[in-house]
């Protein structure tokens, strides 16, 4: 028997990232449950690789996505064996959030293998033979710099910012479909269904092919920002007949269908279970950071730093530099990623010959003037602004422990100069792996506002939180974000903005400008 819509107890949140697959249990008022599955290890090695992806040559990084399909399943395992098999049909709603940019490739038997799939043997082995291309191009590939000229030179890189939200982007579906239609033509003419990571999962658990949610569709080079729907001119541009090839936009509420039987029979949800269109890790992120109102943000300092913002409309004017999509609320967002964030950090400690906490320490015990020693911190081609690689030391060599407290500085004035939608920001909330309580305190006294750290995994809680919000709206429970991230969302320690450095630091940011002015 179905367990009735009011008895639902539980929201699933799933995040198919680079290296694992995870997810995050809640009810209304907290998380129950999370868990993980690595990429790496004997999954990968059914696949011949030693990680989740590998590389065919420079840039090009691939994954094949039945490994995502693989550690879907493995991820559901563990949530039934550790939370019970009385709980599974409590699940009220699922939604899966994924790396941004992937895609797979199906031929025209794809609908139908979903519709039959048979509970006695494994998902990968039934959709195998509806894929059109055995791996796919992943987020971290950049290998499409001649696709991204083409595509400015034939419509200018205002043209893509102004539509689309993003100039021709490398790591973005559009110029990634062009390549991959270019590479491999008789591929795509076998193509039916060109989807995103999420689609896939999502399209597995219902059953029935997913659409595209409107964040993935704005952070793919293909969509009208303002419309809501596929560029005709971009897609003409991209590929021939791509069109046809793509599911429709969805907004962020959509519900695909209820869980199909074999998600049912295998994992204990019952058929009450509602799916809800996916999205991409950046746009379920914010959400799982708390932040759904404009002049908060977030800051992710992880290999990259990407800095994220709540906006009620897409600027006036595009940014060459910014990528404008639309968030799991239904708001627009603005993103910016900078290429050199904890590799920097990293180098540092390397020509120091320090640990992580040494870093830390000389960060926070450094006098923030640091003796006027700065540091260019690119040790890749920067991306905001576009900066060839540039590692110099003014004041100081390698060996100074100076250079801990200075690359900081420098990735955050770059961050200040360049990284902006313009506007009063009043809280910050810092995930990743380089956010530490020292670097925090740096970005409060650069940024000017509060900065807290964050969740640990927030895409999958974002994810379990736009499932909530969408299962209780429809079943007659209005909720509010508000009622949910209040809760969900925790926020530790509390770094100020310390008065008594804003001068300085706005001189320091001048001075780094000036230095770093492309010629």
């Amino acid at each position: 028997m179905a367990t009735p819509v009011s008895q639902k107890q539980y929201f699933l949140g799933v995040n198919v990232g680079t290296g694992t697959t995870s997810g995050t249990l809640i009810t209304r008022k907290g998380t129950v449950w999370k868990g993980s599955i690595p990429h790496s290890g004997d999954l990968a090695k059914r696949y011949g690789l030693l990680e989740g992806f590998f590389q065919l040559g420079p840039g090009a990084f691939y994954a094949p996505p039945l490994l995502w399909v693989d550690a879907f399943e493995e991820l559901l395992r563990k949530l039934k064996a550790e939370m019970g098999e009385a709980a599974m049909p409590l699940i009220g709603a699922v939604k899966i959030a994924a790396q941004q940019h992937g895609q797979f490739w199906v031929d025209g038997t794809f609908d139908s293998v979903l519709a039959g799939l048979d509970p006695s043997k494994p998902l990968g082995e039934q959709i195998e033979p509806a894929l059109t291309l055995e791996f796919c191009p992943m987020w971290m590939n950049s290998a499409t710099g001649r696709e991204c000229e083409e595509m400015a030179d034939a419509l200018s890189p205002t043209w893509w910012a102004r539509v689309t939200g993003s100039v021709p982007t490398r790591r973005f579906p559009g110029p990634q479909i062009r390549r991959l239609a270019r590479l491999y033509p008789d591929n795509y003419r076998r193509t039916a269904t060109i989807g995103l990571v999420n689609c896939l999962l999502t399209s597995l658990l219902a059953q029935r092919t997913a659409p595209i949610d409107r964040g993935e569709a704005f952070a793919s080079n293909m969509a009208n920002l303002r419309r809501r729907t596929w560029s005709e001119a971009a897609l003409r541009e991209i590929a021939p007949g791509l069109q046809k090839l793509l599911a429709p936009i969805a907004p962020p509420d959509y519900f695909v269908g209820p869980v199909g039987s074999y998600c049912r029979e295998h994992y204990g949800f019952d058929n009450t279970c509602d799916v809800y269109v996916g999205a991409g890790d950046n746009n379920a992120s914010i959400l799982g950071s708390g932040v759904v109102e404009p002049g908060e943000e977030v800051l992710s300092i992880g290999t990259s730093i990407t800095r994220l913002c709540v906006l009620d409309k897409p600027p006036k004017e595009p940014n060459l530099l910014a990528h404008v999509m639309a968030s799991v609320t239904g708001t627009y967002m603005g993103m910016f990623c900078m290429s050199n964030g904890g590799r920097s950090f990293d180098e540092v400690l390397r020509k120091l010959g320090i640990t992580l906490q040494d870093f830390d320490r000389l960060v926070a015990e450094t006098d923030v003037r640091n003796d006027g020693k700065m540091l260019i911190p690119f040790l890749v081609h920067e991306s905001v602004p576009s900066i060839p690689p540039r590692w110099e030391y003014i004041g100081m060599d390698e060996k100074d422990p100076a250079s801990a407290l200075a690359v900081v500085q420098g990735l955050l004035a770059n961050l200040c100069l360049h990284a902006n939608f313009g506007g009063k920001t009043t809280r910050v909330i810092a995930t990743g792996g380089g956010s530490s309580d020292a670097v925090c305190q740096v970005a409060a006294d650069m940024l000017g506002a509060t900065v807290h750290h964050g969740e640990k995994d927030t895409v999958s809680l974002g994810a379990a939180i736009a499932a909530a919000h969408a299962f209780l709206n429809a079943h007659g429970e209005p909720t509010t974000w508000q009622d949910l991230t209040g809760p969900l969302c925790k926020r530790e320690g509390e770094f100020k903005p310390r008065p008594e450095h804003r001068a300085f630091y706005d001189q320091f940011v001048r001075r780094f400008g000036e230095l770093t002015q492309p010629n």
